[in-house]
């Protein structure tokens, strides 16, 4: 995607994502931080700070898929490391408790039941069946596709959002919980 726009794209993205009521009723913010060709988050973050909520950023555990979040009071608690990622630094405290809290959750693809083709690993799967968040997947409307194959222990997000569009499907997935 050209970078003027991948810059307009990302804009668009940012403010859906602020305009949702879950975001802003949300004190917590889970978020990975963007490279390269990924919808943007950094100005997510930057926004949050700004305007008093608390950001958790993943630190990625062991190979065998765990995860957990570190809250960052600004860019200078992260460090470089597997891959070129962003991770939060050893000072950053834990998180454990998510209440009030939502994530948004990182995908190179999402179909429109919410499921999404990820980085491999099942971090972000694992991570989620242990704790009852709304999720926003993110990602350019290109990138939106009809279905992805997926299996019993793949978690869907609440709500898609794109530059083009939201893709909500906190009906189908209140109706899975109950």
């Amino acid at each position: 995607m050209k970078t003027d726009i991948k810059t307009l794209a990302d804009r668009e993205i940012f403010q859906k994502i602020i305009a949702t009521p879950n975001f802003q009723k949300s004190e917590l913010i889970l978020t990975y931080i963007s490279v390269n060709n990924e919808a943007d988050t950094v100005s997510l973050i930057k926004y949050c700070f700004e305007n008093g909520k608390r950001v958790a950023v993943p630190k990625c555990l062991d190979k065998n898929g765990n995860m957990e979040f570190f809250e960052i009071k600004s860019f200078d608690d992260v460090k470089s490391s597997y891959f070129g990622l962003l991770e939060p630094s050893e000072k950053c405290p834990k998180i454990d408790s998510f209440d009030n809290g939502l994530c948004i959750v990182p995908a190179f693809s999402y179909d429109k039941k919410g499921y999404r083709i990820g980085y491999g690993g099942g971090f972000y799967d694992r991570f989620l069946s242990k704790h009852n968040l709304f999720k926003i997947g993110i990602c350019y409307d290109e990138c939106i596709e009809e279905n992805h194959l997926y299996d019993e222990f793949d978690i869907n997000v609440d709500i898609v959002i794109t530059e083009k569009q939201i893709i909500s499907l906190e009906d189908e997935n209140e109706r899975k919980r109950t």
